[in-house]
């Protein structure tokens, strides 16, 4: 339950935060299209904002494979991270693909038998 009010918390603030830059906000999260928000505006085209929320004051994540493999393939990806989502003072702090892709590193691996193993 916490955790979905951090995420609730920080979808809010996010999509306030392009609404307030003039971009037309939609809630694409339930699709996992890689992305949670798609912004529009005519003056600066479409962007996919993936959006984690975090209850501490260091914008350290998890990344799901769809988002790290959209992250690395769509220029008009970005992260919205939003620290202390919870407290008196919230921070949204945008990160291109780019930069997520090479702060990024691998630390959880599955693995699944082969049918017939």
């Amino acid at each position: 339950m916490a955790n979905q009010v951090v995420e609730q918390a920080a979808m809010e603030q996010v999509m306030a935060h392009y609404r307030g830059l003039g971009f037309t906000v939609t809630d694409v999260s339930a699709h996992k299209c890689g992305w949670d928000v798609t912004c529009t505006a005519l003056d600066h085209g479409e962007l996919h904002v993936e959006v984690k929320g975090i209850s501490g004051p260091q914008a350290a994540f998890l990344l799901t494979a769809n988002e790290y493999r959209t992250a690395a393939a769509d220029s008009c990806w970005r992260l919205a991270a939003v620290t202390d989502v919870l407290g008196s003072r919230p921070t949204i702090t945008v990160l291109t693909g780019a930069e997520v892709v090479t702060g990024s590193r691998p630390i959880v691996y599955e693995y699944r038998p082969h049918v017939g193993d």
